[in-house]
């Protein structure tokens, strides 16, 4: 007689987890499959499959001289924007990882860029390189007309975008640098060490694992670069700027070649997996040195009371001196840094107030003589701006409630519950994450298309109602908890949502706060997706509907800018106010190596 009884499996960790798997299944699994399987095919303009071609549309690509040009780009891109763009933000940060007068505005322009959209830079930078009225050329006294010569246009691209990327990366390189034990530093200093030895055997070694980090989410970031590309030079001149990115779009929404683009999509999908699948472990070097003696016996007993009192005196005068010069001297460079990172914003500012017969000169007119609002005015009437602000708030206020909810939930499974298959699941969550946009927008918007959702809020609002890495910042800080708090939280009859609510969210209210800046942000500034699936003034959101600016009145500038620093300020105001709760976070244990 058999009187064992079956294990009953208990289903509420698969509950957590399956609003964030939902939206992955319906947004990411499907049409990224779907997208291999129109890869394999002829399509038509509705993006039907029509003609099985197994691997044609592949052979085809990598025979075409547009297609390897294609790739020669995007390397040539990404390789500028990573590097540039960690160089910047390490810089800034090692300025600002001490103390001095002034370290919390030059913190807050450091990062500043990361609130700008790229669409918006795009066109502040569209202004700056102007080949008559742009502030570069004037500058520099020449006379080059960078975005349409073959031989600048995608380097000004890449420059633009390296500066979009190094404020997340100023915080990034901060919160590393903030987890180095100070005392090695002052071991090295005792052993004689320089600043620079500290900087190459300290410092490197020990943002080695955050640097790692960066570098993968910068490598994929720069994959995904679209807007300043659309703007300012359309995959031009003679395709100098063609990324694949701006491929997979042309080829699938003017072209209609689904397909094809597919194609692309799998490609840019592996090339990514390729540099960014093996995750090298880094241990922060540390630096053990002995104890020097400092008293001489010999000469203890040599020098008077008066005399050791007079050189102490000395000493510290030499000290502080020293310490006098290095502040001012890392003032100074970071007043240089500053003003370098705000000049395109600080540029944009004065032509928003500037008449544009002021801007149309020969002369360097930096700062308007005679400050109007009318180019506010108008660039509220010319287009409905309101209605497109109203739209961003909507999408990102519901994407930014929806990752907290959603996101934190499938991070309390992963953390604090056993269930079969966590490990895998996990790793599957994980791996979204190597998975670009880009590679599954085609099917996405075929989906989206068929089942009449486009031109809504829900289009915009659900594909983003979970994020990978939002599952992995909470999951990092729950896991900084014992397992002794929630279990204790059992034992005293409190439920799972209970503690959820009423123990976990008082605890990772710095999580949250940054989760949340660092989400609406994001939602915010969207471009690709939102220019694919609204078409209406009614549904627009603000990043596409300020482009509408630029080609209204491509003759008015400064109405353009003005439209662009109205768009800019609530990012850079949610930034501002929440800069303390992102940089707790981080801090606390949302990133680490």
């Amino acid at each position: 007689m058999n009187t064992g009884k079956k294990k009953k499996i208990n289903l509420a960790p698969y509950g957590y987890l399956l609003p964030c798997m939902a939206v992955f299944a319906v947004f990411l699994f499907y049409p990224f499959f779907k997208t291999i399987y129109l890869s394999l095919y002829k399509t038509n303009k509705m993006g039907e499959a029509k003609l099985f071609v197994g691997l044609g549309n592949y052979t085809e690509l990598l025979s075409s001289a547009s297609f390897r040009n294609s790739l020669k780009v995007t390397l040539i891109f990404v390789v500028i924007v990573v590097l540039g763009s960690m160089l910047l933000g390490l810089i800034a940060a090692v300025l600002c990882n001490k103390a001095f007068p002034g370290i919390r505005f030059f913190s807050t322009a450091y990062a500043l860029p990361m609130a700008i959209a790229s669409s918006s830079a795009a066109m502040i930078f569209q202004i700056m390189l102007h080949p008559s009225v742009g502030i570069v050329n004037k500058l520099l006294g020449l006379d080059i007309n960078w975005l349409n010569d073959p031989k600048t246009a995608l380097y000004c691209v890449a420059i633009l975008t390296a500066w979009l990327n190094s404020g997340i990366n100023f915080l990034y390189f901060s919160a590393g640098l903030g987890n180095i034990d100070e005392t090695i530093y002052e071991r090295a200093s005792v052993d004689g060490a320089s600043g620079v030895q500290q900087f190459f055997t300290l410092t490197l070694p020990g943002l080695s694992p955050i640097m790692f980090y960066t570098l993968v989410v910068n490598i994929i970031q720069a994959f995904q670069s679209f807007g300043q590309i659309k703007i300012l030079t359309e995959g031009g001149p003679n395709e100098s700027t063609n990324v694949i990115v701006y491929s997979i779009y042309r080829d699938a929404f003017f072209n209609y070649r689904f397909g094809s683009a597919a194609a692309q999509s799998v490609i840019l999908f592996f090339i990514v997996m390729l540099i960014t699948h093996r995750k090298e472990r880094s241990e922060i070097l540390v630096i053990q040195s002995e104890n020097l003696v400092l008293e001489h016996p010999e000469q203890k007993n040599s020098i008077s009371k008066e005399q050791l009192l007079e050189l102490k005196r000395q000493m510290n005068s030499k000290a502080l001196a020293k310490r006098r010069a290095r502040t001012g001297l890392r003032v100074t460079a970071n007043f240089v840094l500053a003003f370098v990172v705000l000049l395109p914003l600080l540029y944009a500012v004065s032509i928003a107030f500037m008449p544009s017969g002021e801007l149309f000169t020969m002369d360097l007119n930096l700062v308007p003589q005679n400050p109007t609002f009318s180019n506010f005015k108008d660039a509220m009437t010319n287009v409905p701006l309101l209605r497109f602000i109203l739209n961003s708030f909507i999408m990102a206020g519901c994407i930014t409630l929806g990752q907290i909810v959603t996101c934190s939930l499938a991070a309390f499974a992963f953390s604090f519950l056993d269930f079969k298959g966590k490990g895998v699941l996990f790793m599957i969550v994980m791996a979204t994450m190597m998975v670009p946009g880009e590679a599954t927008i085609i099917s996405n918007y075929l989906t989206v298309g068929n089942l009449g959702m486009l031109d809504t809020y829900s289009v915009l609002i659900v594909p983003y109602l979970t994020s990978a890495m939002g599952i992995f910042l909470f999951r990092q800080f729950y896991m900084t908890f014992p397992i002794s708090l929630y279990e204790s939280a059992k034992l005293d009859g409190c439920g799972n949502l209970r503690f959820i609510v009423r123990i976990l969210i008082p605890l990772t209210k710095s999580a949250i706060g940054a989760m949340a800046v660092y989400t609406f942000i994001n939602a915010w500034n969207m471009y690709m997706w939102p220019l694919l699936v609204t078409g209406s003034d009614q549904m627009r959101t603000v990043q596409i509907g300020i482009s509408m600016l630029n080609s209204i009145d491509s003759q008015s500038i400064t109405l353009m800018i003005a439209g662009v620093v109205i768009v800019i300020i609530p990012s850079i105001s949610i930034f501002i106010v929440g800069q303390k709760q992102l940089i707790r976070g981080m801090f606390s244990g949302a990133v680490k190596g």
